[in-house]
């Protein structure tokens, strides 16, 4: 939705799915679920308003359904474009944070299993579209460790990305942080978070999934929060601070 920021008044909406809803009782089948459960496919991201190298603003909006949308906000909200990124699912297809430049949108992908009404295979990576027309610039799709469901299996993108011109962060439900190059997706750099760290402060900590928050990325130095133990995630307790390596390193 649209609203004015001096008026707080609505200036337009655009709707993607109808009849969405999400109950905790019907993932369990619990004696609360609906019958008209609806598919838990919100846009759970926030949506990016982009500048394009053309000069005109896109709004493009990721989808827990796996849909990626560009959308006028000088026209009602139309749709400009739209890709299926990922199939789906109760952690997205798209579920808390895409990154962009102006250019190019990088989107995570979750694609956990198990959801119900989901389109097509899994595609848990990331992926990159052209903000002008959603045109593909590069796809990475990583393949699952095993065949279970549990998240030690996935490289599942769930957590927010971080982009810088550069490089692209993408924290897994697996406990992976994967840097990616912006401009080809080639994986330049990868980091196991889920084991066991000596800390500054003498605290026993492990890592586990990282989700919800994504990298912050500041001068040379990369930090991230990995353990998060809901939606049957892996449990830790860590804040990691990553700085660059000596040259030949």
């Amino acid at each position: 939705m649209a609203v004015s920021l001096s008026s707080g008044e609505f200036v337009w909406g655009q709707q993607t799915v109808t009849g969405d809803a999400w109950n905790g009782s019907c993932v369990v089948d619990g004696p609360n679920c609906p019958a008209e459960d609806g598919p838990d496919f919100d846009f759970g991201a926030p949506a990016l308003l982009v500048t394009g190298h053309d000069g005109k603003d896109v709004i493009v909006a990721g989808q827990k359904s796996g849909m990626v949308f560009g959308l006028d906000p000088d026209n009602e909200g139309n749709v400009l474009w739209s890709q299926r990124a990922g199939m789906g699912g109760y952690n997205g297809g798209v579920h808390w944070g895409m990154a962009s430049d102006g250019k190019v949108v990088h989107v995570g992908i979750a694609d956990t299993p198990g959801h119900h009404m989901t389109t097509g295979p899994a595609r848990q990576g990331v992926h990159t579209y052209r903000v002008e027309d959603g045109a593909e610039v590069w796809s990475v799709v990583e393949p699952p460790f095993c065949d279970r469901p549990e998240r030690r299996c996935q490289i599942a993108i769930s957590a927010a990305v971080t982009a810088t011109p550069d490089i692209v962060f993408a924290g897994a439900l697996n406990g992976l942080l994967n840097v990616h190059a912006a401009d080809s997706g080639e994986l330049l750099w990868r980091y196991d978070t889920n084991v066991a760290f000596d800390t500054v402060n003498g605290v026993d900590a492990k890592g586990g999934s990282i989700d919800a928050t994504g990298p912050v990325v500041l001068d040379d130095m990369v930090v991230i929060n990995s353990g998060y133990d809901k939606f049957g995630n892996i449990s830790g307790n860590v804040l990691l601070a990553f700085g660059l390596a000596d040259e030949g390193e």
